[in-house]
């Protein structure tokens, strides 16, 4: 073979090579997009509730979900970052649990009945038949009557930075994200291995929080512990405001002798989103050892400051950990002395299966229990 012909084949296998490659890759990723929608509020009718909004159940977002949402408000803070400076910066997004599960229904919709439009369709044998208009399936939870919008998108990775950066590169779908009357939304992630599809419903009410914490609401389990003691702490966290909220933070702080306050934990995720006008139970265990009678602790909402209140005097609420008293295990009655008083209680304790009683720590409130309080009060 002369060398041209050489040349001539090696420039052949050099291009199917890299050719076959280009094409290997550009499949290991494909995706899908189809024009935004949006729509006004419904003329002829007030701004506030259509209806009162339907029950579903409390739902968290998942890491991908999450991960969307926090992309899309980067976007929204520093536009140019994505190649688009003309855009003025607009507020961070607020998340609302009726849009991410109205948006999550759609996702599962679009994968498990294999179509990709904005209007809900139902599958029946090889036909697709309509089943609602996308703004009656966001309205029927979203019942506020204000601006909503939709971006839908598929792909075969699951990447939340792919999809974004998609939405973001075109225009229709950018001018949603962008467009500062949308200050609350959600997406909603679903597929398999092959395909995940994402939704992303706007809504535009005003936004209003308002967290709060009542001291009655906290308590503890035991409810006299001892230095020692693994202590359940139980506390119910509010949202007063319309806004709902997501991800609300809490902290344990602890102070000893009437000092400074400390904190005794990181902080804390509350695992769904905060409905407004609801609130949520939620508790922590708390190992006391090392602690001195006396030890208080206080629940703190929103310890970074994430949320812009209508009043924050609510955000904290405390109560006493370890009573004060003697350093008696048997001084039930936290009065300083192991007395007959003590006695009394002791009883009533052991009917009711009082744990403060489980004097030796042995599991059970039991005779053994009694000789202790009985050697404290010679």
């Amino acid at each position: 073979m002369n060398p041209r012909s050489c040349i001539f084949f090696f420039s052949l296998f050099v291009t199917v090579f890299f050719y076959g490659f280009s094409v290997a890759h550009a499949l290991e990723e494909t995706a899908g997009l189809v024009p935004p929608v949006s729509e006004g509020p419904i003329k002829g009718l007030p701004e506030g509730p259509l209806e009162p909004v339907p029950k579903f159940d409390p739902i968290q977002p998942t890491q991908k979900e999450y991960d969307c949402f926090v992309l899309i408000n980067a976007a929204r803070a520093n536009p140019a970052a994505y190649g688009y400076g003309e855009y003025s910066p607009a507020p961070p997004l607020h998340w609302n649990a009726a849009l991410l599960y109205i948006a999550w229904v759609h996702s599962k919709d679009m994968y498990e009945e294999d179509y990709f439009q904005h209007d809900s369709y139902n599958r029946v044998g090889d036909q697709l038949v309509f089943d609602r208009s996308w703004s009656d399936r966001v309205r029927s939870v979203y019942t506020h009557n204000t601006r909503i919008s939709e971006n839908i998108a598929w792909n075969s990775s699951g990447s939340a930075e792919a999809v974004v950066t998609s939405w973001m590169n075109s225009p229709p779908h950018r001018e949603n994200i962008m467009n500062p009357e949308h200050t609350e939304g959600a997406i909603g992630a679903y597929g398999g291995n092959d395909k995940v599809y994402f939704t992303h419903d706007f809504g535009g009410r005003d936004i209003s929080y308002n967290l709060s914490l009542e001291p009655d609401d906290v308590s503890l389990s035991p409810t006299q512990p001892n230095p020692g003691d693994t202590v359940r702490l139980s506390f119910i966290v509010w949202n007063n405001g319309v806004t709902d909220a997501f991800p609300v933070e809490v902290r344990v702080d602890k102070r000893e002798g009437g000092g400074g306050w400390s904190a005794i934990t990181g902080d804390l995720w509350l695992r769904n989103i905060l409905e407004g006008g609801k609130g949520v139970s939620t508790y922590t265990d708390l190992d006391t050892s090392g602690y001195s009678r006396g030890t208080e602790v206080r629940v703190v909402i929103d310890p970074n400051g994430l949320f812009t209140e209508t009043d924050e005097s609510d955000n904290s609420a405390g109560i006493v950990l370890i009573p004060a008293g003697s350093t008696s295990r048997g001084d039930l009655t936290a009065d300083g002395v192991v007395d007959g008083m003590d006695l009394f209680r002791f009883a009533a304790g052991w009917q009711t299966l009082d744990w403060t009683c489980n004097l030796d720590t042995g599991g059970y409130v039991n005779c053994q229990d009694l000789v202790l309080l009985l050697k404290e009060m010679d």
